[in-house]
This record gives structure tokens, sequence and C-alpha cells, in this order.
């Protein structure tokens, strides 16, 4: 299951409350792409190919993975806190965990990105349906949540 979301058009900058004359093209996945048979390389593609230009802050550590864990759970606890009776909205099944990346809007600079990473976890609850996981990110470095950012395929 992939840990992103994509919101495209300008339906869904209404839909999400962004005012049309703040809204800026969306960043374009990279994709790489290689295919091996008999470990010989058959075919590679590279889509939309992006360039790192600068590094911020190079001298960056990740939070431990604990503290990353325990802003997960009460995340989780103040997102269920509303919940009444019936199934124990506590019982959360964590499907998958992942480090990668969000895209993160330069400010006032609508050419450039920035990439943070990420702590993406994909859960289901004992009162959501099966089919439709949540998705929570949690900024590696602090401890932030955050929301995905617009991103076309």
């Amino acid at each position: 299951m992939p840990l992103s979301h994509r919101f495209n058009g300008c339906l869904a900058l209404a839909q999400l409350g962004i005012e049309e004359n703040s809204f800026r093209p969306p960043s374009k996945n990279e994709e790489l792409t290689l295919y091996f048979e008999d470990d010989v390389l058959k075919y590679a593609s590279w889509i939309s190919s992006q360039s790192i230009v600068s590094v911020e802050n190079p001298a960056v550590t990740l939070l431990p993975f604990d503290q990353i864990q325990q802003r997960f759970r009460d995340r989780m606890k103040y997102a269920l806190s509303w919940h009444e009776g019936g199934d124990d909205p506590h019982d959360i099944t964590v499907d998958e965990i992942a480090l990668t990346y969000l895209c993160s809007a330069k400010k006032d600079d609508t050419d450039h990105y920035y990439w943070m990473p990420m702590w993406g976890f994909s859960y289901k609850t004992s009162n959501m349906a099966p089919t439709l996981p949540g998705v929570l990110f949690i900024n590696a470095l602090d401890g932030s949540f955050a929301a995905p950012s617009p991103v076309q395929p």
C-alpha cells in the first residue's frame, strides 16, 4: 500500500480551502524503474528526474524511533477521544511503517520544494471501514505531524 495521497486540479483546491491565487504547480514524483532478467538490465526508465540544488542543513539527526512511536500513540489517543461506546477505538492495527519523505513547499519560491524525512504510518481501527486505512505522517526530525502536499503522477 503506497503511503501517499493525491490532490489534483482546482476543484481539489476549493475543497481544501486553498485560494486559487496561492496555488503553485504541484511537484512531480520522480520515478526510476529498472527491470532485470537473469542479472541483466533489460529496461530502464527515469520519469520526472529532479535535481538537488542545495542542502539546507546536512547535519540533521532523526528523532529516536521510540519517540516517533509515542507521538503516533498520542495522536491516536487524541484523534479517537470523541468515540463513545461500541467497539474500542483504541484497538489499532498498524499495517505499515515506512521512513519516507514528503514534499514541502518552500516559502516565496514556487520553483523549489523541500523534501522532508517522514515516518508514514498506515493503520486501521476497529471501527474503520476495512478498505479505508488511515495514514499519518510524522516529521522524522522534530515529531510534528504533516499533511501530504499535492503531487501528480
